[in-house]
């Protein structure tokens, strides 16, 4: 073979394989935040879940559990009535205790019990705030970040693949009275 053609040949054959190298690269960039967006959506979804049983349990109750309350989920008083009343429920509304990082959910009641606050402190496990601050509504850009439910609203969220944050509408009344004739337990 010609000595040019080989030169030319292995120009491009180092520019093809350039040109896979990034692109191999960028592909990996696009799966990573796929894999990102995919926890931050599964971690939404599951504080919303634990928001509906939050919701039941004061409709029942009169009041959001442990009034006063700051601290993980999985501390909580209640938990274990809310993790009962999540398996009577649905098989869809477990009482989660984790986000989809394998960090703790945080959980705080106001003194009287008529608001709370659910979070998770997002792909780095550290608060956005400090302790006894309050979350304002924030459309978050992220990852690291916070998401927080507030009374069973999003309040914090990631707009990247979610239009409507509001709380999914759930027919309490109805639940309220299966859970006061003992078909959804104590």
């Amino acid at each position: 073979m010609n000595p040019v053609w080989r030169r030319v040949l292995g120009t491009i054959g180092i520019l093809v394989g350039a040109v896979a190298l990034v692109g191999a690269g960028f592909g990996l960039l696009l799966f990573r935040e796929a894999q990102l967006q995919a926890k931050n959506e599964r971690t939404e979804n599951t504080l919303l879940g634990d928001a509906l049983l939050l919701e039941i349990h004061a409709r029942v109750s009169g009041r959001y559990p442990s009034p006063g309350y700051r601290g993980p989920v999985h501390n909580l008083p209640e938990s274990v009535q809310l993790e009962e009343l999540g398996d009577r429920l649905s098989a869809r509304h477990r009482w989660a205790t984790t986000d989809a990082w394998g960090h703790p959910l945080w959980y705080a009641s106001s003194a009287e019990g008529k608001s709370y606050e659910l979070y998770s402190t997002g792909s780095d496990g550290l608060k956005d705030i400090p302790e006894t601050a309050v979350y304002s509504q924030a459309i978050i850009k992220e990852w690291a970040s916070d998401v927080v439910v507030r009374n069973g609203e999003l309040i914090r969220w990631r707009a990247d693949w979610c239009c409507n944050p509001q709380f999914q509408a759930v027919d309490l009344e109805t639940l309220e009275v299966r859970a006061r004739r003992g078909e959804l337990g104590e």
